[in-house]
């Protein structure tokens, strides 16, 4: 049976019959770190994560980074997910002399973070950077806690280009203009459909074996632009974005 994993994702999945549609942090966190060097001046970076495997190996990929764009790693540390002292973590983070942070925390986690660091007022001196901070939880952080808070990700709902407003026009008409907001783990099951669409009709099978005979070159449009698989893995655009109260602004495609 073919699976179509769809999140974003520490990359490095090539097994047959799996197929990647998420980010990965060469697409992700590179150019990003690149763009904030070159026009924010963040050079030292202090690394905080839920200790589990993507955060993990997200790390050992920005080591790389880092070692390619010419930056430094001041400090990390993990904690346990749903269980991490923030506030201790953010005293940690004032005392490592670092420009930004990059966050590998998610759900509540990145929440409670970003309540913390702004009450410690380290968003007047420092930003954060996170590949996977997406519209639900900024809006649960509250605008206070948001300053010099930067995105990268695929997908973010206020992209305004012809595929990305037809979905989201879609999906208010669907569920009403109350409904959550569509961000990017809910946009990439749509995209792991694409992917499973894109690839039945291209091999004009269901069979694994099938699908991973054509899976290289593969390619469809939709709300993230056009998407290609190159050696298995889905090349598609990347935007980088900063908090703008409780929506985001897009300032670059990488």
């Amino acid at each position: 049976i073919p699976y179509s994993y769809t999140s974003l994702y520490e990359g490095g999945e090539v097994r047959p019959g799996i197929y990647c549609s998420g980010e990965t942090p060469r697409q992700q966190i590179a150019p990003a770190l690149k763009w904030l060097r070159d026009n924010v001046g963040a050079r030292k970076w202090f690394v905080v994560g839920d200790d589990y495997i993507w955060p993990h190996s997200s790390l050992g990929a920005v080591r790389q980074f880092a070692t390619e764009l010419d930056l430094s790693l001041v400090g990390g540390s993990f904690v346990d997910l749903g269980r991490g002292n923030m506030k201790q973590l953010v005293e940690t983070v004032s005392n490592s002399g670092c420009d930004g942070v990059i966050m590998l925390l998610v759900g509540q986690d990145a929440v409670d973070f970003n309540r913390a660091f702004a009450r410690r007022g380290l968003d007047e001196s420092m930003i954060r950077f996170s590949p996977l901070m997406e519209e639900n939880m900024l809006l649960a952080s509250g605008p206070r806690a948001t300053r010099n808070l930067f995105a990268s990700a695929a997908y973010f709902r206020s992209m305004v280009d012809g595929n990305s407003m037809d979905l989201l026009g879609r999906y208010v008409a669907l569920h009403g203009a109350h409904a959550p907001a569509l961000n990017n783990a809910a946009e990439s099951c749509y995209e792991g459909i694409h992917t499973l669409s894109a690839l039945v009709r291209r091999a004009d099978s269901t069979h694994p074996r099938d699908l991973d005979a054509v899976v290289e070159g593969a390619a469809y449009d939709g709300p993230r632009g056009t998407v290609e698989f190159r050696d298995r893995v889905a090349r598609q655009k990347i935007q980088l974005a900063v908090a703008d109260g409780l929506d985001f602004s897009i300032i670059a495609t990488l």
